[in-house]
């Protein structure tokens, strides 16, 4: 859809509002939400601390960027 002035673009959007307001308000939840998660409470899930400084730091991403690199190529994921 091609508007030609910005008046044009204004009127669309202050109309598709109006449409789709009442749509959107809903009292959701409407009972509690539960949220099941795969792993045990605590522990370790990738967040694993790696140094302190920025020289430690820098020497980890060589390491990590190399083993990533592996993955993906062993995994032969491409980019679409």
């Amino acid at each position: 859809m091609h508007f030609s002035s910005p008046r044009r673009l204004a009127l669309a959007a202050v109309l598709g509002m109006a449409i789709t307001g009442p749509a959107l308000a809903q009292t959701w939840p409407e009972r509690p939400i539960r949220i099941v998660v795969g792993f045990a409470p605590g522990g370790s899930q990738g967040g694993e601390i790696i140094g302190g400084s920025a020289a430690e730091f820098a020497a980890f991403l060589p390491a990590d960027t190399a083993a990533w690199a592996r993955l993906i190529k062993e995994a032969n994921v491409k980019v679409d």
